[in-house]
């Protein structure tokens, strides 16, 4: 590995972090490509958050349309072909990421999977797992749009349908996902 690159600055990380073990549990966390880690840290138990496709489009979107300038070279296009949501959530480069974040691996493979839009369930289920979220409370509000009207991006019925098609794979992944945190709130029940 050369020294500075992005693989040793992960690697560097992950090793310090295997020094918390004894200590209890360190977490890392954001958007990332699974890919990235699993050959560095077999022993880790991934989990992942989910979000209802054509909503995490439509953030995604938003987040985009409104400044700051972002980094990833994905936003230059996005800004050169001034796209319409529908245009975005279907053009190739900015479809099924949520499958492509994960690299296909089945989310069996995940000892947590959680649903966004069922945060309550997710967090109660994730607590049976990793039992640090004591006082979570559900209803807190970080990093969303001030600008959403209502909690949910308002889709119509065509673009929908457009999205579903143009990002099955996401729908696959999410629709896998809801049944997993279903079966794992049945078995907390019990």
């Amino acid at each position: 590995m050369k020294n500075g690159s992005r693989k040793s600055k992960k690697y560097v990380f992950l090793k310090k972090s295997a020094q918390y073990k004894e200590e209890g549990l360190a977490i890392m966390h954001g958007h990332f490509w699974i890919r990235s880690y699993s050959e560095l840290i077999p022993p880790a138990k991934p989990i992942v958050w989910l979000r209802e496709p054509a909503q995490r489009l439509r953030s995604h979107f938003e987040f985009w349309k409104n400044p700051p300038k972002h980094k990833n070279p994905k936003y230059k296009l996005f800004k050169k072909e001034n796209f319409s949501f529908v245009e975005f959530a279907t053009h190739p480069e900015f479809t099924n990421r949520q499958y492509l974040f994960t690299n296909g691996v089945s989310l069996n493979n995940f000892v947590f999977v959680g649903i966004m839009e069922q945060m309550e369930n997710s967090l109660n289920t994730l607590s049976d797992i990793l039992p640090c979220f004591p006082n979570t409370n559900p209803n807190i509000k970080v990093n969303f749009n001030p600008l959403k009207e209502s909690e949910k991006y308002n889709i119509g019925k065509d673009e929908m349908a457009l999205i579903r098609k143009a990002n099955e794979l996401d729908y696959m992944l999410y629709e896998s996902g809801l049944s997993i945190l279903k079966a794992n709130m049945q078995r907390s029940k019990t």
